[in-house]
This record gives C-alpha cells, structure tokens and sequence, in this order.
C-alpha cells in the first residue's frame, strides 16, 4: 500500500509519496521500502505524476509505461493539466501488446478480487461476532456486505453505456456468472446468489476501483494555467474489450480557492489532521448511534404505543425517519469539522511559503508511516518519502529523493537525462537558433562599440 500527499496554493504544488511496496496479498505478504512512486511526466514542462496501488498495468509496470510516454512526449505541452491526462490515457490505450487472452485473464482476476474482499470482510466479522463461517448467520451477514457495497458503489456514475453493456454481457457473461458460482455457489441459497450477481454487475459497471486497480495523480500547470491542477484516474485494466481507466477527481486552486490538500491510498492520519475525527471511528458512531435510536423508537412503540399502530408499516416509517435523522446529523457534523478544523488548515496552508509546502506534505505521510510503525496494523507505509516543489515559474524541482544507486558512482545518469529530449529536432534546433541570435547580438554590439 501506500501514502500520497498533495498540497497546493497558488505559488506552488507540493508532492510526497512513500517508498514501501507491499508483494502479495492482505493474509500473506512481504514488503520493501525502495520503490519509486513519484516521477516527472516531462522532463522540461511543470507536470509530475505519482502511483499508487497496482504497481502494474496488464503486467507492464506503470513506472516503465510512464518513463516511455515522457520520452515520447520530448519537448510538446498541454495547454492544461486535464489535456495532460487525456493524452496520458490515449497513450495507454495503445500501450503494449495486450491480446484478448490477456483481456480476459484480467477479467478474471478483477471480479475474484472484489469477491475476495467481500469474503475477507464477512470473514473478519463473523469471527468478531462469534459467528460460525458457512452457517444461515454467515449466509445473512454475506447478503449484507454485498449490499453494502452495492449501495456504496451505486453513489459513482457509471461507466459503460447501455450498449457497451449489452455487448459485454453477451461476450463476457458466462465468465462472470462462472466466477460468482466460484464463490458462492457452495451456499445453496438463491437469494445470496441473485444478491452477489447484482453486486458484481455493479463493481464492473461503474466508476468504483477494484481491489486490483491502480491510481494515477497528474499534477502541475498546463501552458494556460497560472494555478495547479491535480487530476486522479483509477485503473483496472481491461474489462472485456474496454479499458476501464477514467478521471476519479480534479482539484484546481484558483482566485476563489486558495488552496487545498488531498491524500491518496491510505489517508486515515491526513483526515484526522483535517477534521479532528478519525474516519473509522466516526463511521463506527455513527452505525451505533443509528441503531441505538432505532432499537429505542422501536421499544417506545412496543411498550407505550397503542397496540394497533405497532404494525409492520409503522416500524417501517420509524426505520426510515431515523435514516433521514441519521443524515442530518452526519450533515451537521460535517458542517462542524469543516468550519473548526479543515477551513482555517486550509487557510494558512493558502499562505504558505514553498518550503513550507513541502515540509507538510513530507511530513504527513511520515505521520502515517509512524502510525502504521508503532501500532499493530501491518506496516504498508514507510521508507525514504520522495518530496517534489512544482511551480510555474521553476517547474518540477526535487525536495528529497532516493536512488537505488549511489549517485556519485553514476554521474552519466543526470549528464544523459535530457539526451532524448535533446536528440529532438525541435529542442535542438530552438537551443542552437536561440544562441545563434546571442552570437548575432553580441556582434552587433561590438561592433557597435568599435564604430563609436
């Protein structure tokens, strides 16, 4: 996993990313603290972008695709940071030779992840709950992590079209069906069957990451921009015959907003900085709150209602009213920690100087990385964290950054960093008409001067 951190005012856009890899899956894993996430996306233009989660697209690591698009791109801009990630995603979409076998291994390997999270989470639960795995509680408790996440997956758009839909169900449904078999099948119940069918469908079709997917955080300035931008996409590769990569969020200061911070993967200590509450936990209060004031509304009924209005229809007025409260409160609490905690953090981090940018971006994902040191969650933050400053005026500048070689055995590696952008026609010919027209006037003044 991983710890991202962008923050941004006018002057300046300040990015940091840790260095801990994790191979393997959330039961069996080893990591490493030496893996590059934060690169240039052109090595003269003011654009940097940063990976996270799947370190691999279709089995080409994304630091090579990336490395590749920049040597391509040479010396050519964009007028805005989003025409930079709509070019970055044409150039995936042609990228490497993927056939339809690899298409549907990909398939595959997506939908059996978002089953295993599912059970993972039932799992987890049901030994918390003192629940026997594979009894009709389990069954029950299954039904409702699936539709949980219907629920929670429903709240994006969607992402293929009804045509595109139609099509992929045709080609790709049997396969699709075989895995949801795989894994529920062994239940005999029709209903979690016709409730896990629903939330694949869901997971496939719309705008929601897979356990699998990777994330890509474009940032900096375009040629028409005087304020960064920071644009994510989320990519799970190949699902059928499309590509399912798409732009997840933008963020862009202006004269109106000043400035922002945004984390990435693992963001649980940045949202505490920000709003003063841990997400787990207000999540947790929540769910409590709302069933305590349920099961009471529920009792009052029973007890001191008149018998002919504790009906099913009633209970089910009262659930509904302590839903619609439950979301006011969430409404007014949000209120709270923006006006008390996010909104002055993001009005002095409006006035900070550049260094001071970076020192927050640095730091908060230190602060993840010593959470996760000194508790016991496994330890997927950690490592050297990469620091990079992008301003209009300096571009791209390294704060903090590591090599996995010594850099003073290897100084051909900064002499050849331009060599491709300088074997360009266009860069070359610029640089030799740009001193040739300093040769002329220097010429011409002295020449000027022996006249006088």
């Amino acid at each position: 996993m991983t710890a991202e951190v962008v923050v941004m005012n006018k002057s300046a856009i300040a990015l940091a990313a840790d260095s801990k890899v994790t191979i393997g899956g959330s039961r069996m894993s080893k990591t490493y603290d030496t893996v590059n996430k934060l690169f240039t996306l052109s090595k003269i233009h003011p654009v940097g972008v940063m990976i996270y989660g799947n370190a691999d697209f279709m089995q080409y690591p994304w630091e090579t695709l990336i490395k590749l698009y920049r040597k391509q791109r040479g010396i050519t801009s964009e007028a805005t940071v989003s025409d930079w990630a709509e070019d970055f995603k044409s150039y995936v979409e042609k990228f490497g030779n993927i056939t339809s076998g690899d298409k549907i291994r990909n398939l595959k390997e997506v939908i059996r992840s978002w089953f295993a999270s599912a059970l993972d989470e039932a799992d987890d639960t049901s030994i918390s709950r003192g629940i026997s795995i594979g009894s009709e509680d389990y069954v029950h408790l299954l039904k409702g992590v699936f539709i949980d996440k219907i629920a929670a997956i429903a709240e994006k758009d969607k992402w293929l079209p009804p045509r595109a839909v139609s099509a992929f169900i045709r080609k790709y449904g049997g396969i699709v069906d075989g895995i949801t078999k795989e894994f529920v099948g062994d239940f005999k119940d029709e209903d979690l069957s016709t409730v896990a069918d629903q939330f694949i469908s869901a997971a496939i079709l719309f705008k929601h990451p897979s356990p699998l997917s990777s994330g890509v955080v474009i940032a900096g300035f375009g040629d028409d921009e005087y304020f960064p931008t920071v644009v994510s996409l989320e990519c799970d590769g190949y699902i059928g015959d499309q590509l399912k990569l798409y732009t997840d969020s933008t963020i862009d200061v202006s004269r109106s907003m000043s400035g922002a911070m945004r984390a990435f993967a693992q963001g649980e200590m940045v949202q505490r900085f920000m709003t003063g509450l841990d997400p787990m936990l207000g999540s947790a209060l929540m769910t409590a709150f709302s069933e305590v004031m349920k099961d009471n509304c529920l009792e009052v009924l029973s007890k001191y209602g008149a018998v002919r209005k504790n009906t099913i229809k009633n209970r089910g007025e009262i659930e509904r009213a302590v839903h619609v409260s439950m979301k006011q409160l969430v409404d007014q609490v949000q209120r709270y920690t923006n006006r008390a905690y996010a909104s002055p953090i993001v009005q002095m981090i409006s006035l900070l100087p550049r260094d001071e940018l970076a020192n927050l971006a640095e730091s908060l994902v230190a602060l993840t990385s010593l959470k996760r040191r000194v508790s016991n969650d496994v330890e997927t933050v950690g490592g050297a964290i990469d620091v990079a400053l992008i301003s209009k005026s300096d571009g791209f500048v390294w704060i903090k950054r590591k090599y996995y070689f010594p850099e003073d055995l290897n100084p051909q590696f900064n002499r050849n960093y331009l060599n491709d952008v300088m074997a360009g026609g266009s860069y070359a010919e610029s640089r030799s008409t740009t001193l040739r027209g300093r040769t002329t006037r220097k010429t011409a003044a002295a020449t000027s001067t022996k006249k006088k």
